[in-house]
């Protein structure tokens, strides 16, 4: 005799469970996947805000004297 939680989910129901199984295995793949990603845009992101601020530096010094090496006439 089999048993009876088994018996109760016939067929459709343990493919679910099955089912289940595979994608808890897969789970911590994505999760590691999305923590990975979210690192390397936080460096993407400090790197950008470097830039902004020495651009903004630049424009500060070229506004307290235009005739500074930071400006530069087009």
């Amino acid at each position: 005799m089999s048993d009876p939680f088994f018996a109760g989910l016939g067929a459709a129901g343990m493919f679910l469970v099955i089912y289940a199984g595979v994608l808890a295995f897969f789970l911590q793949f994505y999760v590691m996947g999305i923590y990975n990603q979210t690192k390397a845009a936080n460096i993407n992101l400090k790197i950008l805000v470097g830039l902004f601020q020495t651009h903004e530096d630049r424009l500060e010094l070229r506004k307290q004297d235009p005739n500074s090496i930071f400006y530069k006439k087009n």
